[in-house]
C-alpha cells in the first residue's frame, strides 16, 4: 500500500524534498528510482536546486521533442543510472507506457499537485504510475487535498 504524504504552503519545498531525497541515499542507502513531476514553468529550478544542493544526486531531467525522450529512454533514464526523473505533467501523459511499466518507482513526488485537476481533459489525463512505494505531494492550497483524492 502506498503511503501519502501532503507538504501545504512551504515556503522551501524544493529544498525540502532534495534534502529528503539526500536523507534516503546518504542515510539509508535508497538510491530511487524517484519520479518528480513538476509543471514545466519550475522544472529549470527544481534542475537548478538539484545541481546546487545536492549535486550528488543524478538527475535525469526528461523534457523535449519526441527524438530527445526517446535517446534520455536508451540511453540516461536505464535503472542504476539515476536517481531521479525530472519530468512535467504533459511528459508523464504523453510517454505514459515509459513511466508506468519501465520501473518500480521508489517516491513519487508531485509539485503543484492542486493543478492536477486542471490537466485532466476529455482525453488523457495525467495517472500515476502503477508501481511507486509512497508519494509526496506539494500544493499551495489546502482545497487539493479533497479534490486529488476524488
Amino acid at each position: 500500500m502506498s503511503h501519502i504524504c501532503y507538504l501545504l504552503f512551504c515556503i522551501y519545498q524544493t529544498l525540502q524534498i532534495i534534502s529528503f531525497l539526500a536523507y534516503l541515499k546518504y542515510e539509508r542507502g535508497i538510491t530511487g528510482p524517484h519520479l518528480v513531476v513538476v509543471p514545466l514553468s519550475v522544472m529549470s529550478s527544481w534542475s537548478n536546486e538539484f545541481k546546487r544542493w545536492c549535486p550528488s544526486i543524478r538527475v535525469v531531467r526528461y523534457h523535449g521533442p519526441l527524438a530527445e525522450r526517446r535517446r534520455l529512454q536508451k540511453d540516461e533514464a536505464r535503472f542504476g543510472q539515476f536517481d531521479v526523473i525530472l519530468t512535467t505533467y504533459e511528459m508523464i501523459v504523453g510517454d505514459e507506457d515509459f513511466f508506468r511499466w519501465k520501473f518500480v518507482w521508489r517516491y513519487l513526488i508531485v509539485d503543484e499537485a492542486h493543478r492536477l485537476k486542471v490537466k485532466c481533459n476529455s482525453n488523457k489525463c495525467f495517472s500515476a504510475p502503477p508501481s511507486f512505494s509512497f508519494t509526496v505531494v506539494l500544493t499551495n492550497i489546502f482545497v487539493a487535498l479533497f479534490l486529488i483524492s476524488e
